[in-house]
């Protein structure tokens, strides 16, 4: 990027990549008075003005999930700010904020209190204006807060938030340990009637479901208390993702995630087989909005509601069919194509490991329905490809790389002592019929599939697989309908 192409993007004003922002903050940083000569200083400092609240942490509103690197790049701003217009009266409550942002920091990571006397005694020099003046003692408020009240354990964070299903009968509080912090949650169920059954329960009494039905006959109120700070904003991979679309963030608050881990193991270890009580475990895409709050000395001093992260739409039934004719109801639609569709389903809820599941068996599908057709065409059984010759071809592969001149010597049994896997199947059938693409291509793709499956079927782990890995997994899929023939 040339330094007039800089001078150019400060003035439009444009929002600007990450990227962008480095870029320009390591030119500016060379020689900033440089930029000076050549660039309206009041342009300059609206620039530096605007990034720095894009950047803040703190600014209203709270940013949905801090961004990469947020915090080097509001103090690097910050410090070419006060460099620039020293004098500058927004500068008050950016240099206060920069403090905050460290007690915050510190206290979310439990320092002992000698870390946090740097902070306690920097003076900021004040605002000129009266206005500027109140809200930068509302910011040094904040900081006050927070300070005092984690040196006299008196921080407090408390969420709350509903999901719609209920893993208790009635309100109860539970209380652990998570992140090393006390924490205490509360459960209030409600429960109600559904046309999945033909009782109506009177008032006291609750209508539960004997079978885990899709009707919905409860929701549960959920409140965390944390006797600590636990920071909502960090960045995190989603939990789940809509495949084919387009997403407005690519990573998630924390929070969810947070919420979403409590919840979820809480309801595994209070859950009573016995207590019959229908659906009562939590899917990643049930979380709804929450609510986060801070406390100190029993006053509240932050608040924020962060809206569910899962992807919604507006959708009118005028763009629908009013009549379907269907010629043929016992047509069956191939099983490889169900799997991928019950597998978007599963990432979509945020069940990764089932829509990997899902997404092994179709492919193995895939591979047996297209297998046979390409043997068809070359008058081939489909023994042939259980045979010792497709058993044996890796190793074939490997004698004749290492050793070429003794390969062609060597007669491999003509039975299989397993069944094939199928990276030998897809050997053979490239040997003898040969694919419209390179099978590397289709190995590679398989692999980002297969890539768990053991530990998958094999139940060797519980551990949630990354849904960006099983979005990816999906993209190869498709990527194997359209080129494994």
């Amino acid at each position: 990027m040339l330094r007039k192409e800089i001078y150019d993007i400060i003035n439009s004003n444009k929002y600007l990549s990450l990227k962008q922002v480095n870029f320009i903050i390591i030119e500016i940083e060379i020689n900033v008075d440089i930029f000076l000569k050549h660039i309206d200083k009041n342009i300059f400092c609206q620039f530096l003005y605007n990034n720095l609240q894009r950047f803040n942490r703190f600014t209203a509103p709270t940013p949905f999930v801090l961004e990469e690197n947020s915090k080097e790049i509001y103090n690097r701003l910050l410090t070419i700010f006060n460099k620039v217009q020293p004098h500058y009266d927004n500068l008050a409550c950016l240099n206060l904020d920069k403090l905050l942002w460290d007690a915050f920091d510190k206290i979310n990571e439990r320092c002992c209190a000698n870390e946090l006397k740097p902070i306690i005694k920097n003076k900021i020099k004040l605002p000129t204006s009266l206005e500027k003046l109140k809200e930068f003692n509302e910011h040094k408020n904040k900081l006050n807060e927070y300070l005092s009240g984690y040196l006299n354990s008196s921080l407090i964070t408390e969420i709350e938030t509903i999901i719609p299903v209920s893993p208790v009968k009635s309100e109860t509080t539970v209380k652990t340990v998570y992140k090393n912090l006390n924490i205490q949650i509360q459960f209030k169920p409600e429960f109600y009637n559904t046309p999945q059954s033909f009782l109506t329960s009177a008032k006291g009494q609750l209508n539960i479901p004997l079978a885990n039905s899709q009707w919905q006959n409860s929701v549960c109120k959920i409140k965390i208390k944390i006797f600590g700070l636990l920071d909502p904003i960090t960045s995190v991979d989603p939990l789940t993702i809509s495949f084919g679309e387009k997403l407005p963030h690519d990573k998630w608050p924390s929070i969810f995630t947070d919420v979403f881990y409590i919840i979820e193991n809480i309801s595994w270890q209070i859950y009573d087989v016995k207590s019959k009580i229908g659906r009562w475990n939590i899917s990643p895409s049930d979380l709804a909005s929450i609510t986060w709050s801070v406390y100190s000395n029993k006053q509240r001093i932050e608040f924020i509601k962060k809206d569910p992260p899962v992807l919604s739409k507006i959708s009118t039934n005028e763009s629908l069919p009013k009549e379907i004719t269907i010629k043929n109801i016992d047509k069956e639609i191939s099983w490889f194509t169900k799997c991928l569709t019950i597998a978007k389903g599963k990432l979509s809820q945020g069940e990764t490991n089932e829509a990997l599941f899902w997404l092994n068996i179709g492919v193995e599908s895939l591979f047996e329905e297209r297998s046979l057709l390409m043997l068809d065409s070359k008058g081939l059984n489909y023994e042939s490809i259980n045979s010792g010759r497709s058993y044996w071809i890796s190793a074939a592969e490997l004698i004749s790389e290492q050793f070429p001149d003794i390969s062609k010597q060597i007669k491999w049994p003509e039975s299989a002592v397993g069944i094939p896997s199928w990276f030998s199947k897809i050997k053979f059938l490239d040997k003898e019929i040969g694919f419209t693409v390179n099978k590397k291509k289709i190995i590679n793709n398989y692999l980002r599939i297969n890539k768990h499956r053991n530990s998958l079927f094999h139940g060797s782990t519980a551990k949630r697989i990354n849904s960006i890995q099983v979005n990816k997994a999906i993209e190869a899929y498709l990527w194997l309908i359209d080129n494994f023939k």
